[in-house]
């Protein structure tokens, strides 16, 4: 950067995808062996926060 930027913030990189359905989905959609943070749940909602 040519200027000094006071606002500059850090972050940690994080991504996870979270799918409702039966963990046997996995299989169906292997999206966990591409390196992607894949869960398969039976409720959603519960990792919303």
């Amino acid at each position: 950067m040519q200027y000094n930027d006071n606002l500059v913030v850090q972050a940690e990189v994080f991504h996870l995808w979270v799918i409702e359905g039966p963990a046997s989905l996995a299989e169906e959609f292997p999206a966990d062996k591409a390196g992607l943070n894949v869960l398969f749940v039976p409720m959603w909602k519960l990792y919303r926060r």
